[in-house]
């Protein structure tokens, strides 16, 4: 690899624990301010995602428009990914630079299904994510606040 910014190939823990034995910040930061842990939770390096964070990477560390890996890993649907985020015990009511949260991030995919959104938003819920203003306008807006409120209901 020749940066570790560079996830266009298979990344490992080993590729990431060389870079840092080398001294490279685990927090260090593209110009679009993105971490190598929102890169690996982007491109689903589960093994490279667990040495960044093992090596000192904030998991809450936000980019240029405040975007955090769980808010990337919501924006795509990724259970899996999701899943290794929650793990770490990332902060769920963080926002970006507009005021949304990682349950808002879900809905601003319009490729996502109504079925990826929902189980997205009951697993950020059960997590202990709290539905901000933003987040509960969206799914008015695309006909779906029946199914957001019964499902932020029964994890009430």
């Amino acid at each position: 690899m020749k940066s570790i910014f560079d996830f266009t190939g298979s990344v490992t823990a080993g590729d990431i624990e060389r870079f840092i034995t080398k001294g490279v910040d685990p927090n260090v930061k593209d110009d679009k301010g993105r971490t190598p842990l929102m890169m690996a939770v982007c491109y689903g390096y589960h093994s490279a995602a667990d040495a960044l964070v093992k090596a000192g990477a904030s998991i809450d560390a936000q980019d240029n428009y405040g975007n955090t890996a769980l808010m990337l890993a919501a924006f795509a649907g990724m259970h899996r990914v999701i899943d290794k985020v929650l793990s770490y015990g990332p902060n769920l009511n963080l926002t970006d630079s507009r005021g949304g949260s990682a349950l808002t991030s879900c809905f601003e995919n319009s490729f996502l299904s109504d079925d990826v959104r929902e189980s997205v938003i009951e697993k950020l819920l059960k997590s202990g994510a709290t539905p901000d203003q933003m987040a509960l306008a969206i799914p008015i807006i695309k006909n779906l606040s029946e199914k957001v409120n019964t499902i932020r209901l029964s994890h009430a």
